[in-house]
């Protein structure tokens, strides 16, 4: 099953003072957002190709205090989560997923051996899972 891109996804202390580093500092502009009430938690940029998420520390679909790497989750984007997590699964990983979430990805999520969390997820039309 080939991959298809990478996108780090760094958690921020205050992601509006991020965005405008990146943006205005950088030269990346804003693709995506996800606002929860009337706070905006997570936000996809772009420059020349490049893509990057960032997301407000301790509102992430993950606990803030998850063991390892905290602040560093790489997200992989793929055609078919399903078929990856079977793949996976029969080599022995431990996979936690799928879930469907409220930004309209279909994600399934593991830990390396250093405790770097590693996410694969797909577009979806289909609705959240209740734990998304």
């Amino acid at each position: 099953m080939p991959l298809t891109t990478l996108s780090p996804m760094l958690c921020v202390t205050d992601l509006e003072h991020s965005l405008a580093f990146y943006c205005d500092r950088l030269g990346f502009n804003v693709t995506n957002d996800f606002v929860v009430g009337n706070v905006r938690t997570w936000a996809n940029i772009e420059r020349d190709g490049v893509s990057l998420m960032l997301t407000q520390h301790g509102v992430s679909q993950e606990p803030a205090a998850a063991i390892g790497h905290a602040d560093l989750i790489l997200y992989f984007h793929a055609d078919d989560v399903l078929t990856l997590a079977q793949e996976l699964r029969g080599n022995g990983v431990e996979v936690v997923g799928p879930r469907v979430t409220g930004y309209q990805m279909k994600e399934i999520a593991l830990e390396d051996p250093n405790g770097y969390r590693l996410w694969f997820g797909q577009d979806t039309d289909e609705p959240p899972t209740s734990d998304s």
